[in-house]
């Protein structure tokens, strides 16, 4: 059963397009490591699947069962985002892709691909997003939208435990910084790790696009996160 459950997590990176057909038995060997297996038993007949979110489960569930990730929500989360993480290709081939179509195809263009890039690498869980309730009340100062958060889980005991227990690091210097690009994350930083994301230059400065991945942000289509490649201290301006 779990050689099938790996089998379809490739056929989905296939299908999806972080995958190339030239790179398959190299993702499904990364998986079977990131999944501390070393075998693989060729399933027989045709794989299919019917969404990610059953497919992560499956092999989340194998991997808890035999000590590999604790079974905790954070810890959970943690390793489906690992298991993803074997999917994408390299952040100078994302950005290469992007300024690519940037260029040939115009920045909209370029956006949206990144935008499903973003959705099909499981950065932006839409099996969770389709769970948040969303509608817009007219107020006196125009159209108001209202979010009611419900994709992102809340921590269970046992996280919020082990958090408390787990050694501190200074290490990505905040929850935003280039350092979480490709970063496993920790028990004690609630930190999803940011994917292979392009460059845009502006003001003299390179700064790191993606897609957001949290409320609120998620619940509004174009939003993004653009963290600078240097740590900086935030500004707040309050306009009144």
């Amino acid at each position: 059963m779990i050689s099938a459950a790996i089998q379809q997590l490739v056929n989905y990176g296939l299908d999806t397009g972080p995958i190339l057909p030239e790179d398959e038995i190299y993702i499904r060997n990364q998986l079977l490591m990131t999944l501390q297996l070393d075998d693989f038993t060729e399933p027989e007949g045709a794989i299919c699947y019917t969404d990610l979110e059953s497919i992560l489960t499956v092999l989340v569930d194998d991997a808890v069962a035999r000590g590999v990730c604790e079974d905790n929500s954070t810890a959970r989360d943690l390793f489906d985002t690992k298991l993803m993480g074997v999917l994408p290709p390299q952040p100078s081939i994302v950005r290469a892709n992007f300024e690519e179509c940037y260029e040939t195809e115009g920045p909209q263009a370029a956006t949206d691909r990144f935008y499903q890039f973003s959705q099909n690498t499981d950065y932006i869980r839409r099996y969770r997003v389709c769970k948040d309730m969303k509608w817009v009340t007219k107020t006196s100062y125009g159209d108001l939208d209202i979010t009611i958060n419900l994709s992102k889980p809340e921590k269970d005991p046992k996280a919020i435990a082990a958090a408390k227990l787990a050694p501190q690091s200074a290490y990505p210097k905040c929850q935003l910084c280039i350092e979480n690009e490709g970063y496993a994350g920790r028990m004690a930083s609630p930190t999803t790790p940011l994917p292979p994301s392009p460059v845009c230059g502006r003001g003299g400065s390179n700064w790191i696009w993606c897609c957001a991945t949290t409320s609120p942000p998620q619940s509004i289509r174009w939003a993004c996160i653009i963290p600078t490649q240097s740590c900086t201290t935030s500004r707040r301006k309050t306009l009144v």
